[in-house]
């Protein structure tokens, strides 16, 4: 996996565990602040799984984030808008 695929999938997972009070999940642990690489957040409006504004709030954290929200988009939007999202990401 590709470092900044990588960073955005820890930070998928890890936030909300975070916000659960999960004692595994440290905010020390993964910084959003921290990461030093670009990062594609790619995220469906109508997703019942993780709320948007997660992805903004992301976006907001990571320096050097672009966040891409997808109208109607719900949680599966890598297999729906797998077009879209990959030529985002192979775009110079």
């Amino acid at each position: 996996m590709q470092p900044r695929r990588a960073a955005a999938v820890a930070l998928a997972v890890a936030r909300p565990l975070e916000r659960e009070g999960h004692p595994w999940v440290s905010p020390d642990l993964l910084r959003p602040e921290d990461v030093t690489v670009p990062v594609a957040i790619h995220h469906g409006t109508t997703d019942r799984l993780v709320p948007v504004a997660w992805a903004d709030e992301l976006g907001r954290r990571i320096p050097d984030a672009t966040v891409t929200t997808h109208p109607g988009g719900g949680h599966l939007i890598p297999i729906t808008r797998a077009r879209q999202i990959l030529g985002d990401l192979l775009a110079p």
